[in-house]
């Protein structure tokens, strides 16, 4: 989940049963902090659960995850609009070195960093 201009964007995860693509977003009532109805934008292109993702500016970018049947080392990336509808996602031509999920990322200084993480059972120190 990340925030743009008073917008909760939800996207991807898994309700016990079913690992989703969809992305939802709600405004936010800076007044009261209330939330408007959760309404559906662009889907993502896969099946995302548990990425590393990070917002730059306008920019969502979703590293890895797992897709329901096996981690990814696929990144993904869109911008939000200013009503936070989000643009079609894309898929970066520069894969992950290794598939993985449950990683974090961060940005710094024009960088995205991404640590840790789980695959195939095995815990990630990269």
């Amino acid at each position: 989940m990340v925030e743009h201009n008073n917008n909760l964007i939800v996207f991807g995860g898994y309700n016990g049963s079913v690992f989703r693509d969809k992305v939802y977003k709600a405004s936010v009532n800076p007044a009261d902090g209330s939330l408007s109805a959760f309404t559906p934008t662009t889907a993502l292109l896969e099946n995302v659960f548990r990425s590393a993702f990070i917002k730059v500016g306008s920019t969502i970018i979703s590293a890895g995850g797992y897709n329901g049947s096996a981690s990814i080392n696929k990144v993904y990336y869109t911008e939000i609009n200013p009503d936070g509808t989000v643009e079609p996602w894309q898929e970066s031509a520069n894969n992950l070195p290794q598939a993985f999920d449950a990683a974090s990322a961060t940005y710094a200084n024009g960088f995205m960093y991404v640590t840790g993480g789980h695959n195939s059972g095995v815990y990630l120190n990269t």
